[in-house]
């Protein structure tokens, strides 16, 4: 069945997201972040991705999140992720 160009387009840029978190994650392979901290280092890179407003949209529109792709990579076994201090930490190892 063909499917919906702009919904292939959002998948596409959150592998590049997913992509990107894993590489935050492995340069510093003894830290762990909260979802807050991951969330500031990946805000820092879309600028960099983003030339139009449309850009944005096909990035982040829809019901994806940054917390699903987290959980997304989790059970990809990409990342790890653990609970401590009353808050969720994902990292790398």
């Amino acid at each position: 069945m063909p499917e919906n160009i702009d919904d292939l387009r959002k998948d596409e840029n959150l592998n590049e997201i997913e992509s990107k978190i894993v590489e935050i994650l492995s340069e510093n392979k003894k830290l762990a972040y909260d979802l807050s901290e991951l969330a500031e280092l990946v805000l820092e890179w879309i600028p960099e991705q983003i030339k139009s407003p449309k850009d944005y949209f096909l990035i982040f529109i829809g019901s994806k999140t940054l917390n699903e792709v987290l959980d997304n990579l989790v059970k990809k076994q990409k990342i790890n992720k653990i609970s401590a201090r009353g808050r969720i930490f994902y990292y790398l190892g």
